[in-house]
């Protein structure tokens, strides 16, 4: 069977903070207006899933000063990643998705889900078409 050649998704409505009782938060809070949009994405090839994202991840932490990657925290790592890999696969992006969009609290949180959504979607999508082989986590 074929691969898909792109595939696309929208978080908005996606579970931002699940409901937590013990702390008095009984509902789930959702992304909402401030992540709307569909993303589209062009089926990665291995070359930049395996080699050209996380060195362009590399390279940019270093140009902002992590002499060792590996010593950047872990959500930092994600958000410069997620940024490398739409910077690569996208073939349209809403505009919170853009480097040049104003902050709101919820956009680091969402470019990582939207990245999360993605590696899920190229997974569930690759694996139906073909049984495996389709990337199942982002590369480390």
């Amino acid at each position: 069977m074929q691969l898909p050649t792109e595939i696309s998704f929208s978080i908005e409505k996606d579970t931002y903070l699940p409901a937590d009782p013990t702390i008095g938060r009984g509902v789930a809070e959702l992304f909402g207006p401030e992540c709307a949009g569909t993303i589209r994405l062009r089926w990665p090839t291995s070359h930049e899933l395996c080699l050209k994202i996380p060195t362009s991840v590399t390279s940019a932490l270093q140009q902002f000063g992590a002499k060792d990657p590996a010593s950047v925290p872990g959500p930092t790592y994600l958000f410069a990643l997620a940024i490398a890999f739409f910077e690569t696969l996208a073939i349209e992006k809403p505009p919170w998705l853009s480097d040049t969009a104003p902050f709101h609290p919820k956009m680091h949180a969402g470019i990582i889900r939207a990245y999360d959504t993605a590696m899920e979607e190229l997974a569930g999508k690759g694996e139906s078409s073909v049984g495996s082989g389709a990337p199942s986590s982002p590369p480390s």
